[in-house]
């Protein structure tokens, strides 16, 4: 009897070792597959969005470069002018308009880097800056006509690297070039 349970256990044991041995085997295949498997779907997933989202973070550039043709000292006077009133009041219409340009575009800031939005949000800022002090160098009883001279004559006799919009322009236009 125990030369019958010895030699059970002589082919047992080896079967034993051999199974769990086959089993940790095809264990260890199976989780690798299955890692491959993640990496490719996450990759599949990845450039499917990629497909939706890049048109949607150039659209976002793009409707930022906009915005900031916009708001362009030059643009703004060509785009508002008006005859008629004083020079102060035409500066706050400018300013106005700036403001109205910015918050009708703060949805493209989840487009792109937060640096862009925070320079974006400096050459609001700058170019509002600018018309004040555009603004008080001038008379005060100048009109709006005096206004708009006076930001012409300073586009036309500052660098354009001084202008905030020029130097917003600059960086966004590099940031797209990074992505495309």
């Amino acid at each position: 009897m125990s030369i019958h349970f010895f030699e059970i256990l002589q082919y047992t044991i080896p079967s034993l070792v051999v199974l769990f041995g086959v089993y940790f085997v095809i264990n260890r295949f199976l989780m690798e597959e299955s890692n491959k498997l993640n990496i490719m779907n996450r990759h599949f997933v990845m450039k499917e969005n990629q497909k939706i989202s890049l048109p949607l973070r150039f659209q976002a550039y793009e409707r930022l470069a906009l915005f900031l043709e916009r708001v362009h000292p030059q643009q703004l006077v060509a785009r508002n002018f008006i005859t008629n009133i004083s020079s102060e009041e035409y500066k706050n219409k400018l300013i106005i308009d700036i403001n109205t340009e910015f918050q009708f575009n703060l949805t493209q800031q989840i487009y792109v880097s937060d640096d862009i939005w925070q320079l974006l949000r400096q050459v609001k800022e700058q170019t509002k800056i600018l018309l004040n002090e555009i603004g008080e160098k001038l008379p005060e009883n100048a009109t709006a006509q005096d206004f708009a001279n006076a930001i012409f004559h300073f586009v036309e006799t500052t660098p354009a690297d001084k202008i905030p919009v020029n130097v917003g322009l600059k960086y966004l236009k590099n940031e797209v070039a990074q992505i495309y």
